[in-house]
């Protein structure tokens, strides 16, 4: 696809997605089971990117590439003890096959500067333990234990995970849950180089990167009418931290990473920076029933981020709303032909940028 931003860029990119897999379920017994899961996934994307300007020629600015193969295995062991109590544990492999290389055209040397040109391999170990138990007919809790090992730089995560479920009765239903996360930065950027233009040549700066990690806060409220029409009130918190950012580049963060084509190869990266994302999201859904159904979702929130210089700014994605409205009307003509009828709409806020003056 060619697009033209207000940025003065002309974009043209293009991806693709191929996924093949197969998985297997074993029954000890009717309380117990194990499933397992083998696929195997290729994503590739192209980006290139051009300065433009009224009544000037377009100026090449960036060129970029990447592919990824990946190879996951995923194990899951589940069993129900009694109507009180039951627990899973699993285990998840990944094997990455990276292939990328992105290059920006210097103004200070005159040619393409290779940002990252790296093909290699990295793994991901990921383990994971959830226990359940229902105290009585009104409350259940859950307690978890997620275990994640990133191969690139031998870094260790341990996350705990704790929830709740109260059912006040057949109508109402509150949930909290509290939970630490962690997550790698993209793949590209632990190869990220820097350019010494006194030896010519390039020192990469980001392969020790740790994760970003977030702390997740959440509560929420079901009502339910009747049995085909209900609404949902949720409220949550997040915590962002270990966030890379730049000491030379005060203003950047990778928490923005992903709000245009391509991403940020800043190099000299440390895990540093802070954020926080907290909102409030509404539901409203009728099931399809007399012919009929829609679904209402409001969500309301605020996204501010921390960088090297420690001040407060929205990140690229605090549009601070949300809406859309689903609905659809089916009706029988005759006994093998249906009429349906679909709409939706959504109304957003825009992605946040810096202006250029």
């Amino acid at each position: 696809s060619n697009s033209y931003s207000n940025r003065g860029m002309a974009t043209d990119f293009g991806s693709g997605l191929a996924v093949i897999g197969m998985s297997h379920i074993y029954y000890f017994n009717e309380k117990t089971r194990i499933k397992s899961t083998l696929s195997y996934q290729q994503t590739y994307s192209k980006t290139v990117l051009d300065s433009v300007h009224q009544d000037l020629p377009e100026v090449p600015f960036l060129r970029s590439r990447q592919q990824e193969n990946r190879w996951s295995f995923s194990t899951q062991f589940r069993q129900k003890i009694n109507a009180r109590n039951n627990y899973s544990f699993g285990l998840v492999l990944d094997n990455f096959n990276i292939d990328y290389i992105d290059s920006l055209n210097h103004p200070d040397y005159g040619e393409f500067i290779t940002r990252a040109d790296v093909s290699g391999q990295m793994a991901m170990v990921r383990a994971y333990g959830q226990y359940q138990h229902h105290f009585g007919e009104q409350l259940t809790g859950y307690a978890g234990l997620h275990l994640q090992y990133f191969g690139l730089n031998d870094e260790i995560a341990v996350e705990p995970r704790l929830g709740a479920r109260y059912k006040l009765n057949n109508r109402n239903t509150f949930n909290l849950g509290f939970g630490l996360h962690s997550q790698i930065q993209p793949k590209v950027i632990y190869f990220a180089q820097t350019w010494d233009s006194i030896s010519r040549t390039y020192h990469k700066t980001n392969e020790d990167l740790g994760y970003t990690r977030s702390s997740h806060f959440v509560l929420g409220y079901d009502h339910l009418f009747n049995q085909d029409f209900r609404i949902r009130m949720e409220t949550y918190y997040q915590h962002l931290y270990n966030a890379p950012v730049k000491e030379s580049f005060p203003e950047f963060s990778l928490i923005n990473a992903g709000d245009f084509f391509g991403l940020p190869m800043e190099d000299s990266l440390e895990n540093k920076g802070t954020g926080q994302n907290y909102g409030i999201e509404l539901t409203v859904e009728k099931f399809l029933s007399k012919g009929y159904y829609f679904l209402f979702t409001a969500s309301l929130f605020d996204s501010k981020y921390r960088g090297a210089d420690g001040k407060l700014r929205n990140t690229a994605f605090n549009g601070n709303y949300v809406f859309n409205l689903l609905g659809g009307y089916e009706r029988k003509l005759g006994r093998n032909i249906r009429l349906t009828l679909d709409l939706k709409t959504v109304l957003a806020g825009g992605r946040r940028y810096v202006p250029v003056d």
